[in-house]
């Protein structure tokens, strides 16, 4: 179990100048955007462009801030975020061109190889009390306000905004508790497939 302060986790200026990423959590750890069985990111996106392609890899995209963003793929129908904790998914080899609604966002991304890993997000805003069953990999990440976790068989722990815990295998059955209405989080599980 590790505690992160993924709001202190080093900006990187995007190649384009469009944006910048903060990498979180990635497996095995310190991996690159080159060679990583699953990323976890928060991407500021400032300027309309497109993104980068991931051949073999699933993506998991979940506006966090901002006015929204329309997502249009060079096959399929155009993806429109424009509330907070919206999440779509699509397969990493899609040209995909970003145009800002009104303004830059932020949002968080998730990264997978296809058929070493599967992800499920969860947001989760304001008051709630969720119970989650043990799995492999889990990052929660706090946005804003606190939360408790208590996970079973441990002492309960508290994150605040800008913290993040991370299970990277074998998490155990937890729940959280989240009194304040102000709270945003997102929980991402990260499970193998199995061969």
């Amino acid at each position: 179990m590790e505690i992160l302060n993924w709001v202190q986790c080093p900006s990187i200026p995007w190649k384009n100048g469009g944006g910048s990423v903060r990498p979180v959590a990635s497996h095995p750890p310190a991996a690159g955007v080159e060679r990583f069985d699953w990323r976890v990111s928060v991407a500021e996106i400032k300027s309309d462009g497109p993104f980068s392609a991931f051949p073999g890899v699933d993506r998991c995209f979940v506006l966090l801030q901002g006015s929204g963003v329309r997502l249009t793929p060079d096959t399929g129908s155009p993806l429109v975020l424009t509330e907070p904790s919206q999440i779509v998914s699509f397969r990493g080899e899609l040209c995909v061109e970003a145009t800002l609604v009104a303004g830059p966002i932020q949002n968080l991304s998730v990264l997978v190889q296809r058929g070493l890993y599967r992800s499920s997000v969860v947001c989760v805003n304001g008051v709630s009390e969720q119970h989650f069953e043990a799995g492999q990999g889990t990052l929660v990440l706090c946005l804003e306000g606190d939360v408790t976790l208590a996970p079973l068989g441990a002492a309960s722990l508290s994150l605040q905004g800008g913290q993040a815990l991370l299970w990277r295998t074998d998490s155990p059955s937890w729940t959280l508790h989240v009194g304040n209405a102000a709270t945003r989080l997102v929980v991402v599980r990260l499970s193998p497939v199995e061969q």
